[in-house]
């Protein structure tokens, strides 16, 4: 269904990209979306999706941010994310005594850095009930569970909100920021970090990996800065800055604080990064996918039986535009407790453990997380298996 701009509500946006997923037997978010501009404000955004309501079942049902194989243990990569980010934020921290919260904490490591910094008041929101327990038994932060558009629901005002990956996987951007605008107090501040679209291209890993089946809007500067000032937010620092994202990947990102203000009417700045931004990463994408096409049919011309591990965003794409499915595929193998047992073209997505006393190949179809998915298998799990990692050509 064709959504107005989330940045402006215009109804004219051309279509740049129209992305597709492979079906498997549970519940599903969704099976595909057309990337687009907004004709108006130069703005990015997934069009023909579901609603915010199905979003929030997803997050609350499907969570991949819970860390189950590792206990609820961030990866080391994510630790030393928090630490930068709690040393930026600290000097816009209002006070000693500012209540803090975080939307869409995860487990929590975060606000546990900014306690251990001496910030003892604070709080997370999120729509996972195994994160908010996680949050509590790792690091004895306080987790509400629900989703930002329940931010209200608690009328206790807070004067630092964080949201770290939040806004761009919003359909109801200008209702959210509403609502973080009325839970600030009065010369309150908010930290905002959002993947950089006009580093996509640059920082590319897998083929379409940034049009997920999570994210909904591709923000630029100029996206950043004129929603939060229609919201009522100008801006007191905003930078580009790149996160290791996994053992193989970084994730080109916005980070600023802003403060609650007046909002400013009109229209807002037009975006004129975002869309040749999105055009480079889909041409880029497009010629790494023929390189994996290429790959992937010599599997199938080897009819060697495989187990593939990882069924996120790259399988589901390769499974839909490739003949991934046409290789000998024993089972797929996921870590995420929520996808066992679901079953893509009639074949089953088992636990790790599925592979014990197994001596099939294993093929490694995720990209993002490949370093630490042969570690697990390697190092935690003492799985022998030959390893072929569809990203590169390296086979061990």
């Amino acid at each position: 269904m064709k959504r107005p701009c989330p940045v402006c509500g215009g109804e004219d946006r051309t279509i740049l990209f129209h992305q597709t997923f492979s079906e498997f037997s549970g519940k599903a978010l969704l099976n595909g979306y057309d990337v687009t501009c907004c004709n108006w404000c130069g703005c990015g955004f997934a069009d023909g999706i579901p609603g915010q309501a199905e979003f929030d079942a997803y997050y609350r049902d499907l969570s991949k941010y819970e860390y189950q194989h590792r206990d609820g243990a961030e990866s080391a990569e994510d630790q030393d994310r928090f630490q930068v980010i709690a040393k930026a934020l600290v000097p816009f921290i209002p006070s000693a005594e500012a209540r803090i919260l975080e939307v869409g904490c995860a487990t929590g490591r975060l606000l546990w850095q900014l306690r251990q910094a001496g910030y003892p008041h604070v709080a997370g929101l999120d729509p996972s009930p195994s994160c908010a327990a996680t949050a509590q038994r790792l690091y004895g932060v306080e987790v509400r569970i629900g989703t930002l558009h329940e931010l209200l629901d608690d009328g206790t005002p807070v004067d630092m909100l964080i949201l770290i990956g939040v806004l761009e996987h919003l359909c109801d951007l200008q209702v959210a920021l509403k609502a973080l605008y009325q839970k600030l107090a009065l010369g309150g501040r908010i930290y905002i970090e959002v993947p950089d679209v006009t580093g996509f291209e640059r920082h590319l890993d897998a083929p379409y990996q940034q049009f997920s089946t999570e994210h909904l809007l591709f923000f630029s500067r100029a996206t950043v800065t004129s929603a939060l000032a229609v919201a009522g937010f100008r801006p007191l620092v905003l930078n580009q800055d790149a996160r290791p994202h996994s053992g193989s990947s970084t994730m080109p990102v916005l980070w600023g604080v802003f403060e609650k203000t007046e909002p400013e009417p009109g229209m807002p700045t037009r975006d004129l990064a975002t869309c040749p931004a999105l055009e480079a990463y889909i041409q880029a994408s497009g010629r790494l996918e023929e390189n994996l096409a290429r790959r992937i049919d010599g599997l199938v011309g080897k009819k060697q039986p495989l187990f593939i591990w990882g069924v996120g965003t790259l399988t589901r794409r390769l499974l839909a535009t490739t003949r991934l499915g046409e290789v000998n595929i024993v089972a797929f193998i996921d870590s995420n407790p929520n996808l066992q047992g679901q079953s893509f073209q009639g074949i089953p997505v088992l636990a790790p453990s599925g592979i014990d006393g197994r001596d099939e190949a294993i093929l490694i179809a995720s990209w993002v997380f490949a370093d630490e998915i042969e570690h697990q298998i390697r190092a935690e799990l003492g799985y022998q298996n030959a390893i072929i990692r569809l990203g590169d050509n390296h086979q061990s």
